[in-house]
């Protein structure tokens, strides 16, 4: 009993792991020993989990408008998606892709484009059918980038994981255009479920792109060594794909 606490005792020392990075221990810190891989990963988790946190919101706001149909719903419903398109491709995109406008500033796009939201929502709230048609046109930029990034991108599953995802995306706006133009068929084949369809659709995009902006933004700005795996099975690039980074690989 003794010698399991001394080893779980052991386990915890700091210096104790098997792996040790290239970087100095405890050079700008006495307290971190790589300071610059802790703040990396720290930095860009915190960026996907707060993107997570908006697309939570939409999903939330979605329930309410979807089971009330009010107008207040609607607001809520297109505003978080509004808000959770441009936070999160403020804080994912990558570096070099920021327009030379904001002097390559992150803080200054993620302003322009918060300050763009408040303009487009303050819009929304007298003319309410406008949203949804500017919500399509953000996805132009968001495409762009990814097609870029892909075109440079060495890392095969990444690129089959973009296709992936851009397949998922034209899927998603089909099957919305379709839901809104033609919904007098679906009702009389006795199908009005194509909304409900392309809800599950895009909320598997999304997460695809966090995943992809995620990897672009590692790569290029902080030359991480990262991959992309999938659980429950890495063998088959199939349900829920997740990043790793060099520190926890």
């Amino acid at each position: 009993m003794e010698n399991l606490k001394e080893l779980l005792s052991k386990a915890f020392e700091p210096g104790s792991a098997a792996v040790d990075w290239c970087e100095y221990n405890y050079k700008v810190s006495p307290h971190i020993a790589e300071f610059f891989n802790t703040h990396i990963v720290k930095e860009i988790k915190q960026c996907i989990w707060f993107t997570s946190l908006l697309v939570a919101i939409v999903g939330i706001s979605s329930v309410y408008f979807h089971a009330t149909l009010s107008l207040v719903g609607q607001l809520l419903d297109e505003i978080s998606i509004l808000l959770a398109i441009v936070c999160g491709f403020g804080l994912l995109c990558p570096q070099k892709r920021i327009p030379n406008c904001f002097g390559n500033n992150r803080k200054k796009l993620l302003f322009a484009l918060i300050t763009a939201c408040g303009l487009i929502s303050t819009t929304c709230l007298i003319y309410p059918w406008i949203n949804a048609f500017i919500l399509m046109t953000l996805i132009v930029p968001i495409v762009f980038v990814l097609l870029e990034e892909l075109k440079i991108c060495s890392t095969p599953r990444i690129n089959r994981l973009g296709g992936r995802g851009l397949m998922l995306l034209v899927t998603s706006v089909i099957v919305w255009i379709f839901d809104r133009l033609f919904c007098s068929c679906w009702i009389m084949l006795g199908i009005p479920y194509l909304h409900a369809f392309w809800h599950v659709l895009i909320a598997i995009t999304t997460y695809y792109f966090i995943i992809l902006f995620a990897f672009f933004r590692i790569k290029s700005e902080y030359n991480e060594s990262c991959q992309v795996k999938y659980w429950p099975s890495d063998h088959r690039e199939i349900l829920v794909p997740y990043l790793v980074t060099r520190d926890a690989v």
